[in-house]
């Protein structure tokens, strides 16, 4: 698997997401950076992770009869970031989110072992920003434009209907 197949495979089937965990005891929000790629064929799930690194493992989403058994592949923090920066020249739909993923990991990297020894008001301002990323990535996989006013990624419309499929004609 070349680096330009997996770019085509990843803009349409990948995934760049920050991970939010809630605060153990009283420690702070803290956030991931990953990518990931589902999709119910493992055998490219599985050349992808020999390929890239990362790990994959089966999920079953669906408990509905004769659903297929998906296999999803994860990168995590500065491996997906250095992934993301080979990448970017082969990107298309996710170059944008991958820049700003790319962003985001340098910002960890270079703020991980100061902020112990920050003053309150100097780690509050990092939380803000991881905060902001962390929204502004969100924000950037919701698709308008779909007929019926709701995001193209959303299942149900605005009166609790669920969208059919549109056949070819």
């Amino acid at each position: 698997m070349n680096l330009q197949y997996f770019c085509g495979l990843f803009d349409g089937e990948g995934c760049i997401v920050i991970v939010k965990h809630k605060p153990i005891k009283n420690e702070n929000i803290s956030y991931t950076l990953a990518m990931q790629v589902a999709m119910t064929n493992e055998k490219v799930v599985a050349l992808v992770q020999k390929e890239f690194g990362g790990n994959y493992n089966a999920v079953n989403w669906y408990t509905r009869p004769n659903t297929r058994t998906a296999y999803l592949w994860r990168l995590h923090s500065r491996n997906a970031a250095d992934l993301l920066v080979r990448m970017d020249e082969f990107l298309i739909v996710k170059q944008a989110e991958a820049r700003v993923a790319v962003t985001f990991q340098d910002h960890m990297d270079e703020v991980r072992n100061k902020l112990r020894r920050l003053p309150p008001e100097e780690k509050a301002a990092i939380f803000e920003y991881r905060e902001q990323v962390y929204r502004t990535l969100q924000a950037m996989k919701r698709v308008s434009g779909a007929l019926d006013g709701m995001d193209a990624n959303s299942v149900e419309t605005q009166n609790g209907q669920y969208r059919t499929k549109l056949s070819a004609v």
